[in-house]
């Protein structure tokens, strides 16, 4: 499986384009909108706001750190 094990702590999370469960592979899908695709809930817009990320960045490397206690 490419998704995560929950539990495992793991690193190079990214941030990328995508809609629904099925493209996250683990990472984080950006989008200005939650709404449906083919009967799924999904993250939409997901393009532009990949974009406005990258224009706040630029090429720059970010630490974002998650804790679940």
């Amino acid at each position: 499986s490419h998704y995560p094990t929950p539990g495992v702590p793991r690193s190079a999370v990214l941030f990328h384009a995508g809609n629904t469960d099925d493209e996250t592979h683990g990472c984080i899908l950006l989008g200005s909108a939650i709404g449906r695709i083919r009967g799924e809930t999904a993250v939409i817009h997901s393009q532009e706001a990949m974009s406005a990320l990258r224009r706040v960045i630029g090429k720059q490397s970010a630490v974002l750190t998650i804790w679940d206690e």
